[in-house]
């Protein structure tokens, strides 16, 4: 019991030594506690990772609504690409195309019928 105590004690001292600087120590200058270094570092480095955190998350809200606004634009030229579709299909009625198809001489059976005017026929 009375070594997990001295431990304790070891180490929260040791902690408070690190962090805090203790107390009560002899030095060249003066007795006083020593600087803190160990806090206001790990107070640095913390304050240093926590914005690259946050500028980590804004990067990443800018290129989610980026992608976002290319998803949009991808549904919005589908949409587009449809209507372009149905408009060049529905242009010309089927039975016009088939009317024009007839005049120019081709046959359902895919044949063609030429027609010679009687001044290019040759005589017998």
């Amino acid at each position: 019991m009375k070594q997990k105590k001295k431990f304790r004690e070891v180490v929260r001292n040791t902690l408070y030594n690190v962090f805090f600087g203790g107390t009560g120590y002899d030095t060249e200058y003066e007795q006083g506690t020593p600087f803190p270094v160990a806090a206001i570092f790990s107070a640095i480095v913390t304050t240093v990772l926590v914005l690259a955190l946050i500028f980590s998350f804004i990067e990443i809200s800018a290129l989610s609504s980026d992608i976002a606004d290319m998803k949009k634009e991808i549904v919005m030229l589908n949409s587009r690409e449809g209507k372009l579709r149905d408009d060049l299909n529905h242009k010309y009625p089927h039975a016009a195309l088939m009317q024009a198809i007839e005049d120019m001489g081709f046959t359902e059976d895919g044949g063609q019928t030429v027609i010679v005017p009687e001044e290019q026929v040759p005589s017998e």
